[in-house]
């Protein structure tokens, strides 16, 4: 401590922050408590009967009540989480003639990787997901309805999904938000997924299609979904 200045370090209690989410939502739901330990949550699950594996991050290991925006990922979690994931696929095509890149891999985590004020400090976290072959991430927290093209010239190009506003109460929603989700539909042979946006325009009132997303031939108008082509290469 100095004179007029006060600084604080976590304490041995310092992850255990996440042990209400833990015991209230995460272990109710699997029936697992969430892992404290930074370093082990990354987390990977597989759906060998339909060739997905979600891979899943925690954006907030650093964020406490003294810093809100300090949004990044532990590369030590996200290195144990590739290999985890790696080793789920062999697994499930052991004896089989699925190949690894036959999976479509879809990453999640909570803050933005495009909004320099709450996103995610260490974007290059991202390039090590690229190479581990994830296509699709979902993130949230600007409580507004938002897609990224992460290196579009690539042809590792990774699809970032904005989760919207639902649930957002309203000091927490943008200015002029609606209540709004996504929904995704997944083409059996992965080579598309339709974002379908869905809007509450007035609390507890019903839910409807939001037709805000621009058509593919650029006529006037809108649509209540966009597609994420899965084959484009780039040429």
């Amino acid at each position: 401590m100095q004179e007029g200045r006060l600084f604080g370090s976590p304490n041995d209690r310092y992850n255990d922050r996440l042990k209400a989410f833990s015991d209230r939502f995460y272990h109710p739901l699997l029936q697992k408590p969430y892992p404290l330990d930074p370093v082990r949550q990354g987390i990977a699950t597989i759906f060998p009967e339909t060739r997905l594996q979600f891979l899943t991050l925690n954006s907030c290991w650093e964020i406490d009540q003294f810093h809100r925006t300090r949004a990044s990922i532990h590369p030590d979690a996200q290195a144990r989480l590739i290999a985890e994931a790696d080793r789920q696929i062999d697994q499930a095509i052991k004896n089989t003639d699925v190949k690894p890149e036959e999976y479509l891999r879809i990453g999640v985590w909570h803050h933005p990787v495009a909004d320099g004020e709450r996103g995610i400090r260490n974007r290059e976290f991202l390039g090590n997901l690229q190479t581990s072959r994830v296509r699709v991430c979902l993130t949230g927290d600007v409580h507004e309805m938002r897609r990224d093209l992460i290196d579009y010239w690539h042809d590792s190009r990774m699809h970032v999904i904005g989760a919207g506003s639902f649930g957002a109460k309203g000091p927490d929603l943008s200015e002029g938000s609606l209540r709004l989700y996504n929904l995704l539909e997944i083409a059996r042979d992965f080579s598309n997924i339709r974002v379908h946006t869905r809007q509450q325009p007035k609390p507890h009132g019903a839910w409807k299609g939001w037709n805000e997303w621009p058509m593919p031939d650029g006529s006037e108008g809108g649509l209540p979904y966009f597609d994420i082509d899965l084959t484009q290469k780039n040429r």
